[in-house]
């Protein structure tokens, strides 16, 4: 164990016993929670958010952190349910991010669709719910529409190896080869060894 994280691990201690005298102090309870998720301890933040919305029920905050330790643990079901009941009380495009990211996990690819294209469509959406999307259209055979939302994406968005990736591999699939090298060599200079990227630089070899 790293200094860093025995100071972390001493840290988490020190808050679960505060915790244990004032269980329902969110600023206590959600650093719990996002210092648990850091250390890799998925239990105990589990424990903590679980504790934090029985403290707390109408916090949508600590209900989003919930949701959020639900999908690092896998269980997509039931985060996706928090999520959905979290979208009747918020806008907040991070709360559909997350709905959309467990339907694409669980395979529920149009349910994803429909959860993420009010955001992404008007152009100007965080570039990870724009890839998000783009992958669910790919995984529903809809390669021209998803190469038309991508086009503003990647004008504003030029040094995303992620967002790269993925369009390149569209385009792969378009047979529009020379989009599908340039965008998958793009991605690769950005730095991050993209599987997309990776797969049409491959093909295109063969």
């Amino acid at each position: 164990m790293d200094n860093d994280t025995g100071e972390s691990s001493a840290k988490l201690d020190r808050l679960e016993r505060y915790l244990a005298s004032d269980p329902a102090n969110r600023h206590l309870v959600t650093e719990a929670i996002d210092l648990a998720m850091r250390l890799g301890r998925l239990d105990a933040a589990r424990k903590h958010a679980d504790a934090a919305v029985l403290a707390l029920p109408d916090d949508p905050f600590l209900a989003q952190r919930r949701g959020n330790v639900l999908l690092a643990q896998g269980e997509l079901a039931e985060a996706a349910a928090v999520f959905e009941r979290l979208r009747t009380r918020t806008d907040d495009p991070a709360v559909a991010y997350s709905l959309g990211y467990a339907l694409f996990k669980m395979g529920a690819f149009e349910q994803a669709r429909t959860t993420l294209e009010p955001s992404v469509s008007g152009g100007s959406a965080p570039v990870a719910m724009a890839v998000l999307l783009l992958r669910v259209l790919h995984h529903l055979g809809h390669i021209e529409e998803a190469i038309r939302m991508a086009e503003p994406y990647l004008d504003a968005n030029a040094s995303s190896s992620e967002l790269l990736g993925v369009a390149a591999l569209l385009y792969f699939d378009d047979e529009q080869f020379e989009h599908a090298d340039r965008f998958s060599r793009a991605s690769l200079a950005a730095g991050a060894r993209r599987l997309e990227a990776l797969v049409v630089q491959g093909s295109l070899a063969l």
